[in-house]
């Protein structure tokens, strides 16, 4: 195509009938999606909306009518479930999980149909004409080869020979026929997107011309270099167009997922477990019985949310809401143990969206509440009584927000719905480790009294608190785990670095207080002599720090100390022998440093490679990392 000069045009029309609403089927509202696509420069913009137009999202209602689809696909291949297994796939906590677990529920399959990879023996394959592999996506075709050969290794060693079927709600093209060439699965999927659906493939028909395709390609890639240096185009290169409303595949352009250097995204960002890195085990944070070894990791070993027969659509619900089968395990406990049932859910829901980014009178509103039973109210000090007021009252709760701090006060409401006004926590002096200073008199509250305690802190910062512990928090778009018992890291740590288990407990505690008020650092603990070794610069020796303890001083003084310029370095024992003073790491280290980090990060993997130290990298933008031996060992957002 030429344009009015007779040239090949590089410029595409501008669409004017693209629909945000139906493209993602009102999942993204016209306000979320302004601000993310006036990220782009404006010349930008038209070419970046060519891909949008082309995104296959998968809301709860369409993944809903795809997992209906993809069962009715299935019965005309095998006719009836009598002689099958269903066995969830996905590494270590990935979404996966979930997908299978609705796909039970929603098509109503009994549970002993389904079975964790782990207990296939003998017995369980007995008479088994069909294992149907249940997952969400085959992009590349890799991991499925990955899967077929390790499933049929344990098969072999049963003498068990069962037609095996990859059942999906999506699969690429080119990943369906890599998986038939190379395996014995039969791919059946309720979603194919074709090779000419992706946008940079030799085969791709959505763009105008080549000069088009070319020009976003190159676009793309720019912006894909800050935001997943890797794999600027997804991983692997793969520059798929796919979002579920739960998460999205790495494999889309990172363009639309991605939050590496403030970036907004667009659709949910999930961590999607498809990469290698994932393969090697969990973090250390993980809980135990999410922990699994070898490579039977890749599979879901159970059906964990099974344990506790939540209703399918409070788990979808709290799926579109969470985005993440980590954070599922911890809070569907707490909503069986409350006994909230689906509406309840759904209003809390709605509450939550309304009070995380509240304000009033130009003041960002902070407030909580406490979600208990009617036994739990007894002694409680109202100052503010309501009548009549239910969950589902909005407006009503709202008034009471701005008549709380949420720090000192709290709205109850009672399991059945029922909002009982406005009361204060009791006082206590005793301290919390590795909780905020700002949530300690809400934490020290509910130690005391069985419920659920969530706590707004204005401009989308929310935090979950059952039983004295700081469970999940939201920063920005999404949740994250911050969990409130870190014996066994500091344990590890300790151990492997000879460095005071309490030393390390008081710094993480330190660590955390920076992360929550956005203030930076870097600290360095054990091993300090080394350390001090790759000091290039001296503190001004005219001002001098008189407690070099990390037991002395309060925490607001140490912020004070910790956060300025430079590396704070400790010994074994926790004394602070150097402050504001630059690590220069040698040029020459090889080593895989992680990707999308700044240089106080890249700093702190290289010095606890290259020395015995601990180090800590906490950044101003709500989280910080630890580095052991030069690999990350743990990271939050606080």
């Amino acid at each position: 195509m030429l344009d009015e000069r007779g040239k090949p045009k590089q410029t595409p029309k501008k669409n004017k009938s693209m629909d945000i609403s139906d493209i993602f089927d009102n999942s993204i509202s016209d306000t979320e999606y302004s601000k993310w696509i006036n990220q782009f420069e404006r010349a930008d913009i038209p070419f970046i909306e060519i891909l949008v137009s082309q995104i296959k999202y998968l809301s709860i209602r369409r993944t809903e009518n795809h997992i209906r689809n993809l069962y009715s696909l299935l019965l005309t291949e095998i006719e009836s479930i009598d002689h099958v297994l269903f066995i969830p796939v996905g590494y270590v906590v990935k979404s996966g999980s979930v997908v299978a677990y609705s796909f039970r529920k929603l098509n109503q399959i009994p549970e002993n149909r389904f079975i964790p990879y782990s207990d296939l023996d003998s017995k369980t394959l007995s008479g088994i004409k069909y294992l149907i592999l249940i997952d969400d996506l085959v992009g590349t075709g890799n991991q499925c080869s990955e899967v077929w050969r390790d499933l049929t290794t344990k098969l072999n060693q049963f003498n068990a020979d069962p037609q095996l079927i990859y059942a999906t709600l999506v699969a690429t093209e080119h990943g369906k026929k890599e998986t038939e060439d190379k395996t014995t699965f039969k791919v059946i999927s309720s979603l194919i997107i074709n090779n000419s659906e992706i946008p940079f493939r030799e085969e791709s028909k959505i763009f105008e011309n080549e000069n088009i395709k070319g020009k976003t390609k190159e676009l793309v890639a720019k912006y894909g270099k800050d935001l997943y240096p890797k794999y600027p185009l997804g991983y692997k290169d793969n520059s798929l167009l796919i979002g579920f409303y739960y998460s999205t595949p790495n494999n889309t352009l990172p363009i639309f997922w991605s939050s590496h250097n403030n970036w907004q995204p667009l659709l949910t960002q999930g961590d999607d477990f498809r990469d290698p890195q994932f393969l090697v085990g969990p973090e250390i944070n993980i809980p135990q019985n999410l922990i699994f070894k070898g490579f039977e990791n890749t599979f879901v070993d159970d059906n964990l949310l099974d344990n506790f027969d939540v209703d399918a659509n409070i788990l979808i619900k709290l799926t579109q809401e969470l985005k993440n089968t980590q954070l599922l395990l911890i809070v569907v406990p707490l909503i069986q143990r409350l006994n909230l049932n689906e509406k309840f859910v759904t209003d809390l829901i709605k509450l939550i969206a309304e009070l995380k980014s509240e304000v009033h009178e130009h003041r960002n509103v902070s407030s909580a509440i406490f979600i208990c039973s009617e036994k739990e109210i007894e002694d409680l000090s109202f100052y503010i009584k309501s009548e009549k007021v239910n969950i589902s009252d909005t407006e009503s709760i709202i008034d009471l927000a701005n008549q709380s701090s949420g720090f000192e006060d709290c709205i109850l409401i009672d399991t059945n719905g029922v909002v009982h006004g406005n009361f204060t926590y009791y006082p206590e002096k005793s301290f919390i480790n590795y909780i905020p200073t700002k949530l300690q008199q809400a934490t020290q509250f509910s130690k005391n009294k069985e419920g659920l305690l969530i706590l707004f802190e204005g401009e989308n910062r929310i935090n979950f608190i059952w039983n004295g512990e700081r469970l999940i928090s939201h920063r920005k778009s999404s949740w994250y785990l911050t969990p409130s018992n870190f014996d066994k890291l500091t344990t590890h740590l300790a151990q492997l670095h000879g460095v005071r288990k309490e030393t390390i407990e008081r710094l993480l505690t330190l660590a955390i207080e920076m992360t929550h008020i956005g203030e930076g650092g870097l600290i360095t603990i054990g091993d300090a002599d080394e350390v001090i070794k790759l000091s290039v610069k001296k503190p001004n020796q005219k001002v001098k720090l008189v407690a070099h303890n990390i037991s002395e001083l309060g925490i607001r003084q140490w912020i004070n100390i910790l956060s300025q310029d430079g590396a704070n370095i400790f010994d074994n024992d926790g004394i602070l022998v150097e402050y504001m003073t630059t690590l220069r790491p040698p040029n020459d280290v090889v080593l895989d440093l992680e990707t999308g980090k700044g240089t106080k990060h890249q700093t702190a993997q290289i010095i606890s490679f290259i020395t015995k130290t601990i180090a800590i990298a906490i950044s101003v933008d709500s989280n910080f990392t630890i580095y052991s031996k030069g690999k990350k060992v743990y990271r939050m957002s606080g």
